[in-house]
């Protein structure tokens, strides 16, 4: 092929597989929500299995009773501000990805039904985190009471502190465990949005609607032949 015969081919065939400006610019703002919303959630999720593995458990290595909760609430109280962002992040993020996506919504077998399970994970995880804000007030407000651990009374701890630190026993788990969950939902919505993925979905939900449509109508063709057998 001559330098010429070059000249002419490459451009086009440059301009067949370079894609639309809108569809670049799509692109990008689409990894933003998800670098915006994976940054918020894994914010929430490390925060919060952190705090329960490492700031609540060294509670107990302080020799003073009056004295075991004073480290884990002060660092509790740092870390809350940073915790409210990344959830804010994540419900930004999501909400976000979810209004660019109604295709999958309406087309695609199987997508709704994991995006409401992903919505009601992330739902309890923002009611269990909450809780946690809310049973933290309570015990600062208690004040600097003996106790065995961050979330563990002893028998000369006052009711309403003992009370707090039994529910912060268990929402301290149930964050990171929600949290976690979010996580493997995210992993299977973005393997549902893959091209083939998407190609079966859609299909499986033709041939529902199809199966939906075709019964009725066998059944009005049945009952027509019948009323003309009835006739004849």
């Amino acid at each position: 092929m001559s330098f010429a015969g070059l000249l002419i081919v490459n451009p086009c065939r440059t301009m067949r597989t370079r894609k639309p400006i809108w569809r670049q610019r799509h692109g990008r703002d689409q990894h933003r929500r998800h670098t915006v919303r994976d940054l918020g959630l894994a914010n929430w999720f490390g925060g919060s299995l952190m705090g329960a593995v490492g700031l609540n458990g060294s509670a107990g290595a302080v020799s003073d009773p009056q004295q075991r909760s004073r480290v884990p609430r002060a660092g509790w109280q740092r870390w809350t501000p940073l915790e409210a962002a990344g959830i804010l992040a994540v419900v930004a993020g999501d909400s976000v990805l979810i209004a660019s996506r109604p295709q999958h919504l309406v087309a695609q077998h199987g997508y709704a039904r994991n995006l409401a399970i992903k919505l009601a994970v992330n739902g309890a995880a923002v009611a269990a985190t909450a809780g946690t804000w809310l049973l933290g007030r309570r015990l600062d407000r208690a004040g600097e009471v003996p106790v065995a651990g961050a979330t563990e009374p002893t028998q000369d701890t006052p009711p309403q502190a003992a009370g707090a630190q039994r529910g912060l026993r268990v929402l301290q788990w149930a964050v990171p465990v929600l949290t976690g969950a979010h996580i493997a939902m995210n992993v299977v919505l973005a393997e549902q949005e893959r091209p083939r993925v998407v190609t079966e979905g859609v299909f499986r939900r033709g041939r529902g609607l199809l199966g939906r449509l075709a019964i009725p109508a066998l059944a009005g063709a049945a009952m027509a032949t019948r009323e003309r057998r009835s006739r004849s």
